[in-house]
């Protein structure tokens, strides 16, 4: 509070503490909040190692030489819309894929075009593809 002359009658209230009417954006001594004017937080959380921004309607991040996703687990909970890729250490996939445009190869072979050899009527199998 703030008193023109010292006078308690001419007296402003020039900031105050956070209130249940104007509550801390944060929930902890440990937490940074920044928001923004159309919904947007920007939140970290020191006691969770947590780090969240949400409200957004899109979001970039650019940089000139690479982005490190160094974690056991990156989860895209939708679409993942990517140029190019290269998987380097294996891995699975389930559902159904489709592909179109351009060659589909599996060691060396082809898979759209691929041939059979051996091919006889009957219960016989085939050959391995070629």
């Amino acid at each position: 509070i703030a008193c023109i002359g010292g006078n308690p009658e001419t007296a402003m209230i020039i900031g105050s503490l956070w209130s249940d009417a104007s509550p801390a954006p944060g929930k902890s001594l440990k937490e940074i909040v920044v928001s923004a004017p159309d919904g947007a937080v920007f939140r970290y959380d020191a006691d969770a190692g947590a780090l969240s921004a949400s409200g957004m309607k899109t979001a970039t991040l650019q940089a000139s030489v690479s982005v490190t996703l160094d974690t056991p687990v990156v989860e895209c909970t939708n679409l993942l819309r990517t140029a190019t890729l290269d998987v380097t250490k294996g891995g699975k996939m389930s559902g159904n894929i489709t592909h179109s445009g351009g060659d589909f190869t599996s060691n060396g072979i082809t898979v759209h075009t691929h041939k059979h050899g051996g091919v006889k009527g009957g219960s016989d199998s085939t050959g391995g593809p070629q």
